[in-house]
């Protein structure tokens, strides 16, 4: 007869970009932050991009607007303060020409790609796929 005590293993997710705050969203929905192990973010808006403006005075567009990126969304305020794994990390950047498109990468005074309940955060010179894509050895080493 099978056994019923079956462990529960956990998932590790890294994001990129748009991917960061899908991610978190999907998370948060389903209840799964007690599923996940290691949360990396890299180079995400969870707080919002300036370039989309404050909600609900932002730039229309697909990234933009109430289900998107605009600070203050509606989108981004439901995930405000959520704990999305055991171990949660941000990769960041000040030189991020997507997140600091407008010369700042701050919204209300945090680096738009920190996230709550973070164990670390991580900031290199490197632009906003250079985050993605010359990261690669942080990435796996956060998730072990």
């Amino acid at each position: 007869m099978p056994s019923t005590n079956r462990a529960v293993e956990k998932i590790d997710i890294i994001g990129h970009s748009m991917g960061v705050t899908l991610a978190a969203q999907q998370v948060y929905k389903l209840g799964l932050s007690a599923d996940v192990d290691a949360f990396v973010g890299i180079a995400g808006a969870l707080r919002g991009l300036l370039s989309c403006g404050v909600y609900p005075y932002n730039v229309w567009n697909s990234t933009c607007g109430y289900h998107g990126l605009s600070v203050s969304s509606p989108f981004l305020d439901g995930l405000y303060g959520q704990q999305f794994a055991n171990r949660v990390y941000s990769i960041k950047s000040y030189a991020d020409q997507v997140i600091c498109a407008t010369g700042s990468c701050y919204v209300y005074g945090i680096h738009s790609s920190r996230i709550w309940h973070e164990t670390a955060t991580f900031t290199y010179a490197l632009g906003h796929f250079g985050l993605q894509t010359d990261t690669a050895v942080k990435q796996v080493s956060l998730i072990q």
